[in-house]
């Protein structure tokens, strides 16, 4: 028979257990509280300030071929934008590399600084010019084809060159701003021409376009807080709840404690369900700390860093289905937590054990982060990915109430699918004694 009073008198003592683990209060309040913020703040300021500093700073840029467009290569060096590195220094700097690197081709180095450049297949040239970059001895390359100006001048089109290597961020931005130069100076060029012939610029621009963002500030910053927090919810809502379960089960056959436990007037099923508990309440507050924490950073870190273009926050509704969603999760969560870790002989092996069910939430969890990815009718049965689809779509605020209800039901027959689970294992004399 079931009693509730034992159950109670189970679950404080397993609460005040846990409650003096430092690992618990560690996975339990302080990651949520304070390491997930500090990161996930830091991190984006450190990124952010790095990109700053990396566009705002001159890049090194060589020009090859500068006779045969002597205007141009003009204009690039009065911009004062880049520092312009002489073409004689980008050769020895490579034949300098090619003195240590018997694999680089002297002879092909040399030919990339004559017009027989054209010749040299992009198979060659581009690996010459990317070890360069990585030497950091250039960042990016601009390439003045013969007869750039004699056909610019004939009205004909020809290539303004730029080669750069994208997986270097500085040579990336070098590039970004050398195409942004070339397209300054091309449309001058243009209306010069114009100009001389009499005619309006607008004959070839004859209209623009207009794009105009609808979105409010809060349902952008609602789409980029509906991409994490669903994500750092279903972790830290098992996160949370892990190290009790390890400690309830495979902790204390490790101390030899739980024969003291089954010894006493309690039934399987009140042990289990104290335990149970423990690790659902232990669950629930990481998973309600990470909210307000998570909220919190999004509204006063990554807001104040978009200078007021978004605005996070969360309507009270949202609060409550949020919170109302996730109490099947956890109860699922914690209950095949104490159905895995009761199998193991020690808390180490626990660990084992529930590292791979880590994994099975984890990876589905990540569908937040996929663009156009949506709550359809078919994914409203998926265990981990309709919960996580649900939860975005509440956070943005395009949530449907019968949707929420279909998910809790389905998450919620899951939960008792574990917990039934959990409750036969937890009355196996072989799995409870197994040492």
């Amino acid at each position: 028979m079931i009693s509730p009073r034992k159950i109670q008198i189970v679950y404080f003592k397993e609460l005040k257990d846990i409650l003096r683990d430092r690992r618990t209060l560690y996975s339990m309040i302080l990651m949520p509280i304070v390491m997930y913020p500090l990161l996930s703040i830091g991190m984006g300021a450190l990124v952010g300030s790095q990109i700053e500093k990396v566009q705002a700073a001159r890049q090194q840029v060589t020009i090859l071929g500068e006779y045969h467009g002597p205007g141009l290569a003009g204009s690039i060096r009065e911009s004062n934008k880049f520092d312009i590195v002489p073409p004689d220094s980008l050769r020895r700097g490579m034949i300098n590399l090619a003195l240590r690197d018997t694999t680089l081709d002297r002879s092909r180095i040399e030919q990339l600084f004559t017009d027989e450049a054209v010749t040299v297949p992009d198979s060659v040239r581009n690996p010459l010019f990317s070890r360069a970059i990585d030497e950091h001895i250039v960042r990016a390359v601009v390439r003045i084809p013969p007869g750039f100006a004699a056909k610019v001048g004939a009205g004909d089109s020809v290539a303004f060159e730029i080669l750069f290597d994208p997986s270097d961020t500085k040579s990336e931005a070098a590039a970004e701003k050398l195409s942004d130069w070339a397209t300054e100076y091309r449309d001058s060029m243009v209306a010069a021409t114009l100009a001389g012939l009499g005619l309006n610029h607008s004959i070839i621009k004859p209209f623009w376009i207009d794009r105009e963002n609808v979105a409010s500030e809060s349902r952008l910053g609602g789409m980029i807080l509906g991409m994490m927090l669903p994500y750092m919810l279903l972790i830290l809502a098992i996160v949370g709840g892990m190290y009790p379960a390890l400690d309830l089960t495979a902790g204390e056959k490790e101390r030899n404690t739980l024969e003291t436990l089954l010894a006493a007037p309690l039934s399987r099923f009140d042990i289990a369900a104290g335990k149970f508990l423990t690790t659902f309440s232990a669950s629930m507050v990481s998973m309600v700390l990470a909210l307000i924490s998570m909220t919190l950073t999004a509204k006063y870190g990554f807001a104040s860093m978009a200078d007021g273009k978004i605005m996070i926050g969360l309507s009270v509704e949202s609060i409550f289905w949020l919170v109302f969603l996730m109490v099947p999760a956890a109860t699922m969560f914690s209950a095949l937590m104490i159905a895995v870790a009761i199998a193991a002989k020690s808390y180490k092996e626990g660990q084992s054990y529930l590292t791979p069910l880590l994994m099975l939430v984890i990876l589905p969890s990540m569908v937040s982060f996929i663009p156009g990815f949506e709550l359809t009718n078919g994914l409203l049965f998926v265990p981990i990915v309709n919960l996580c689809l649900t939860l975005k779509e509440v956070v943005m605020g395009t949530y449907k109430v019968w949707r929420i209800l279909v998910v809790f039901g389905t998450t919620s027959v899951y939960a008792l699918l574990a917990l039934f689970v959990a409750q036969r294992i937890f009355e196996r004399e072989s799995v409870l004694f197994r040492t």
